[in-house]
C-alpha cells in the first residue's frame, strides 16, 4: 500500500511538473515511480509468502503472469489518454499511471495476510543475517535472475534499431517485440507447474540456456525470422531464469532471513539491469548486434554449468 501511495503522489508530482516545466520536480516524482516498483517486485515474494510449500512456485508463476495482460493493455491505454493534456504531452499517461495504482490498491484492500513470523529474528542480528548472502543456493539464485534480467535488457532494447539498420519497418520490429511480451509473460500460467514437475534447478538452466540460444541466433542471422525467434526464446528464458530464481530463493532461505535475501537478490537485479541498459548503446555503437548479442554467452553458460554441477552434487549428498 506504501508503494501504492508513493505511486499515486509520484504521478501527480509528474503532472505539476510538466505543467510548471520544472525538471527538478519531474525528477522528484520519478525517484518515487522507482520506489513504488521496488515494492511492486516484491508483490511475487507476498504471493509465496501467503501460499503452502507444494504452492509457492504455482504463486510466483501467477502473480508475474499478469504482466501479460499489462502487455496487452499498457500499449491500448496509452492510445486512449494520450492527447489528455492537450500540447503537453504524457499528461494523460502519469495520470492514468495514479489510476492504475489505484485500481491495483483495491484488491489489496481486502486481502488478510498472516501477520509476519518474528519467531529467530531476535538472536539474529544484520551482521549475521548477512552470512546467508554467501550461500551458494543464494548467491547462484541471485546471478541467475540478474544475468536473466540484464541479458534480456541488453538484447531487446536495441531490437528496433537493429531491424531498422536490416531495413525492417517499424510495423516489423513492433510486432517482434510484441511476441516477446508475450514469450515473457505467457509462460508464468505454467511455469510454476513446471518448477514443481523438474524442479527449480533444472528450470534455471533451462531459463539460462535458452537467452544463450537467443544470443546466438541475434548474432548469426538478421533475417525476419531470426528476429522473431531470438526474442521469443529471450522472453521464455527470462520466463524460466527470473521466476525459477525466485522459487529458488523462497526455497533454500528461512523465513528470518528472507527479507534481506530477497532484498538484496531485487537490488543486484536492478543493478545488472541498469548497468546493461546503460551499457548497450554503447556496445551497438562499437562492436555491432552481433557481438552484443554474444556478450553475455560466457556467463550465462558457466552459470548453467555451475547450476547443473551443483544440482548433481545436492543429490548425490543429500542437500539442495
Amino acid at each position: 500500500m506504501l508503494g501504492v501511495v508513493l505511486s499515486i503522489i509520484g504521478s501527480l508530482l509528474c503532472v505539476y511538473a510538466l505543467y510548471a516545466n520544472q525538471f527538478v520536480v519531474l525528477l522528484a516524482g520519478h525517484v518515487l515511480l522507482g520506489i513504488a516498483t521496488a515494492a511492486y517486485t516484491f508483490m511475487r515474494f507476498a504471493a509465496s509468502d501467503s501460499a503452502s510449500e507444494r504452492w509457492k512456485p504455482m504463486a510466483i508463476s501467477l502473480s508475474m503472469s499478469m504482466g501479460l495482460l499489462s502487455a496487452f493493455l499498457g500499449p491500448s491505454l496509452v492510445g486512449v489518454v494520450k492527447d489528455f493534456g492537450g500540447v503537453i504531452p504524457f499528461i494523460g499517461s502519469y495520470l492514468a499511471l495514479a489510476g492504475v495504482a489505484v485500481v491495483g490498491a483495491l484488491p489489496v484492500l481486502g486481502l488478510r495476510l498472516p501477520p509476519a513470523s518474528k519467531k529467530g529474528q531476535q538472536a539474529t542480528g544484520f551482521a549475521e543475517s548477512l552470512k546467508v548472502l554467501r550461500r551458494p543456493a543464494v548467491w547462484s539464485a541471485t546471478a541467475c535472475a540478474g544475468l536473466s534480467f540484464g541479458f534480456m535488457t541488453m538484447q531487446m532494447s536495441p531490437t528496433p534499431l537493429a531491424m531498422e539498420y536490416c531495413g525492417f519497418s517499424v510495423g516489423q520490429s513492433s510486432d517482434v517485440i510484441r511476441w516477446h511480451l508475450v514469450a515473457m509473460f505467457g509462460p508464468s500460467f505454467v511455469t510454476g507447474y513446471i518448477i514443481r514437475r523438474i524442479g527449480t534447478n533444472t528450470v534455471m538452466v533451462l531459463g539460462l540456456l535458452m537467452l544463450s540460444g537467443a544470443g546466438v541466433v541475434g548474432a548469426f542471422s538478421s533475417e525476419l525470422w531470426a528476429f522473431y525467434v531470438a526474442l521469443i526464446l529471450l522472453g521464455i528464458g527470462w520466463n524460466f531464469g527470473f521466476i525459477g530464481a525466485s522459487s529458488r530463493l523462497v526455497e533454500v532461505v528461512a523465513p528470518q532471513d528472507a527479507p534481506l535475501a530477497q532484498g538484496a537478490n531485487d537490488a543486484v537485479v536492478a543493478l545488472v539491469s541498469a548497468v546493461c541498459a546503460l551499457s548497450t548503446g554503447i556496445l551497438f555503437g562499437t562492436v555491432g548486434w552481433a557481438w552484443l548479442s554474444l556478450s553475455a554467452l560466457p556467463l550465462l553458460l558457466v552459470l548453467a554449468l555451475w547450476l547443473v554441477v551443483s544440482g548433481v552434487r545436492g543429490r548425490q549428498f543429500g542437500y539442495a
